[in-house]
């Protein structure tokens, strides 16, 4: 019976109001994330000449050749400046049929592809029209276009991002600390440390979360090639999610439990 009286005692006390809650003194760790998005800046354009010769590896290398640069200055006329053209891959070599095991050479192929950056997205379907026209029967291929953001336009969506992902660490540490006060007063004094970074982690930072939109794309066959063009049509979305998420650890004080603890001056130390 002598055992049972310190939970029995602590019982009555709790029923009549003599205990109090845990102290609400210490650190309060809270994350906040938060999500930008930003409008597309720029935007990437895919061009492949090929040729072919029965014979000779060099007239279907200058064909080739030959089509890149009409590609080129066709896409210059548009008002692209010629650093923003860059050459991705090129391909000779020669083409193989294979008949019941055995190889026989078909002919000779080259290819060119050239990579194209636009800084204004109107003209990324005037790009794919004109690389069309120009290649002619020695288009390989045209894709794209495929949408981002520039270094620019992404570091100032991160930065936005990160201030509303700590506005909002702030806000929950502020709503934990009332919610852990329950009758009494409980606040948020101070921040012990921020970070991009989880705890105990050793990774990287706020990584930009790119939303994936459908990117159009055109080949037309040689024989295609005579129809009347329509223009094609690009649709750039809303844009790319740029997030960003913060680790803060706060320090956070109560006036009751400061004077409980036998200062009564009720001042910090």
């Amino acid at each position: 019976a002598r055992e049972a009286r310190g939970p029995l005692l602590l019982l009555l006390l709790l029923a009549a109001g003599g205990a109090r809650a845990l102290p609400c003194t210490g650190p309060l760790s809270a994350r906040g994330d938060a999500s930008v998005t930003a409008p597309y800046d720029q935007a990437e354009v895919s061009v492949t000449v090929e040729s072919r010769h029965p014979d000779s590896l060099a007239t279907a290398a200058n064909a080739s050749a030959s089509a890149a640069v009409g590609v080129a200055d066709a896409i210059a006329a548009l008002g692209v400046p010629p650093e923003n053209l860059t050459t991705t891959r090129v391909s000779f070599g020669p083409e193989f049929r294979w008949d019941d095991g055995e190889q026989t050479l078909v002919g000779y192929s080259a290819s060119n592809t050239v990579n194209v950056r636009l800084g204004d997205l109107a003209l990324a379907p005037e790009v794919m029209d004109a690389a069309v026209r120009s290649a002619g029967e020695d288009l390989g291929g045209v894709t794209g276009p495929s949408f981002g953001l520039s270094r620019e336009a992404r570091a100032a969506a991160m930065e936005q991002a990160v201030e509303l992902a700590v506005a909002q660490s702030q806000r929950k540490a502020d709503l934990m600390a009332a919610a852990a006060a329950g009758n009494g007063t409980c606040s948020v004094v101070g921040l012990l440390s921020l970070s991009d970074e989880p705890p105990c982690s050793g990774g990287g930072g706020p990584v930009p979360q790119q939303r994936a939109v459908g990117a159009p794309q055109f080949s037309a066959p040689n024989d295609e090639l005579d129809f009347a063009f329509v223009d094609t049509p690009i649709f750039t979305g809303s844009g790319q999610v740029v997030s960003a998420s913060v680790w803060a650890l706060y320090e956070i004080y109560s006036e009751e439990d400061y004077a409980y603890s036998g200062n009564s001056s009720g001042t910090l130390n």
